[in-house]
C-alpha cells in the first residue's frame, strides 16, 4: 500500500514539473529505474489497486511481482498477478 501512494505522490510531483525523475530519485535515495517502476503502478488496473487497498489481493501477491515488467495491458496484468476478474 505504501508503494501505490508514493507513486501517486511522485507521479504528481512529476506532472507538475516540481522535479525531473532524475531529482527525484536522488530525493528519495533510490535509482532512476526503482522510482519509474513505482510511478508506473498507479497504471494498475482498477481491480488490483481495489484488491491492494481493501487487502483482498491474492495472498502471494509482493511489491516485487507489481514492479518487474508487468505487462501494460489491464486483463495481461490480472492473469500475470493471477486476480479474479471480478469487474465487468
Amino acid at each position: 500500500m505504501n508503494a501505490l501512494v508514493k507513486s501517486w505522490r511522485w507521479n504528481r510531483l512529476l506532472e507538475t514539473g516540481e522535479v525531473t525523475i532524475t531529482e527525484l530519485a536522488q530525493q528519495v535515495g533510490m535509482s532512476r529505474t526503482y522510482v519509474s517502476r513505482i510511478v508506473n503502478l498507479m497504471f494498475l488496473t482498477p481491480e488490483i489497486l481495489s484488491g491492494i487497498l481493501t487487502g483482498s489481493q491474492p495472498a502471494t501477491l509482493h511489491l516485487q511481482d507489481l514492479i518487474a515488467n508487468l505487462p501494460v495491458e489491464w486483463p495481461s496484468q490480472k492473469q500475470v498477478l493471477c486476480f479474479p476478474d471480478v469487474l465487468k
